[in-house]
């Protein structure tokens, strides 16, 4: 068995301890999510009972009517209704991915095989040729080995985490260009008092401009989690969780606040503040993946300098 069948094997190894490690939070998340979208069902199935409440005869009805409140309950409800269906759609995705990058993580795992079995055969394998061969230098390449190991795995977290940065990039600027779009029709909305039709197009805007946003959001949800992997530090103006649950702020309020024009504004500038930090998080993952790069070339040539001593 070769010297480089040996580090194969060292490589499988670091490769393994990574997936487990990314696995064990994975499974954490994916529970999480889990519960998360458990409780949003729930919450649709009350709004679902309150509003059919009011809207067939019932006590509640007449009690209503009575106060001369019906429409204004039923609106309530309706609009409390839609937003619990947001909040669910919202949490049935993150959940859906959260459980492919479980299944993900698994398949990888197992298609790896049994790592320690094949570590130790090729440390055996590799110490009894050097030994034979009366070498010195057998630790020194098995150092050379797990530090070239290492640095492989981490070069593979960091590249996972510039794919996230670049899909998150990618989904920000879609929400940006949607809410443009929907501040156009806004603009022309209050400015020419553009009509019925005006309105459902811009509100059509919106419910795009939402549906970006919440893309943009677990985009951004993933990033910080790739984030964490490489030890990151924290990166001014890109705090993805609370930029995560403005999304939704957002768009509880489109519908029921007058001033909507103003909130989308809001929400294509902090958009854009996003994606700038996104941006400068690529380059600092970038400038480490060169890094790693080179270090794997160094050992390299240290690998086949002690080899040929």
């Amino acid at each position: 068995m070769s010297t480089e069948e040996l580090f194969a094997a060292l490589d499988a190894c670091a490769e393994r301890d990574r997936l487990l490690t990314r696995l064990a939070k994975a499974t954490t998340d994916e529970s999480r999510a889990q519960r998360t979208a458990d409780k949003a069902r729930s919450q649709v199935s009350t709004e679902t009972v309150e509003l059919k409440a009011l809207e067939d005869f019932s006590p509640t009805q007449l009690w209503a009517r009575l106060r001369g409140s019906h429409q204004t309950d039923l609106e309530r409800e309706q609009a409390e209704l839609q937003a619990a269906l947001y909040q669910a759609r919202s949490a049935e995705g993150a959940l859906s991915e959260a459980s492919s990058l479980v299944r993900q993580l698994r398949t990888q795992l197992a298609a790896l095989g049994d790592v320690d079995g094949r570590r130790r055969r090729a440390l055996d394998a590799t110490e009894a040729e050097l030994r034979q061969a009366g070498g010195a230098q057998a630790q020194e390449l098995i150092d050379i080995s797990q530090r070239h190991a290492a640095s492989l795995a981490a070069a593979k977290e960091v590249g996972e985490a510039i794919a996230a940065a670049d899909q998150a990039s990618v989904r920000l600027q879609a929400a940006i260009s949607e809410l443009d779009s929907a501040e156009s029709l806004a603009d022309f909305d209050v400015f020419l008092r553009g009509g019925l039709l005006v309105d459902a197009m811009k509100y059509e805007r919106i419910d795009r401009a939402v549906a970006a946003l919440r893309s943009a959001g677990q985009a951004l949800q993933r990033l910080s989690a790739e984030l964490l992997d490489v030890d990151l530090p924290t990166i001014p103006g890109l705090d993805i969780p609370d930029l995560s649950r403005t999304f939704d702020v957002w768009f509880d309020n489109f519908f029921s606040d007058l001033e909507i024009r103003g909130r989308i504004t809001a929400a294509a500038e902090s958009s854009r503040r996003a994606l700038s930090a996104v941006s400068g998080v690529r380059t600092e993952l970038a400038r480490r993946y060169s890094e790693l790069v080179g270090e794997q070339e160094q050992l390299a040539q240290q690998r086949v300098a002690v080899m040929a001593r």
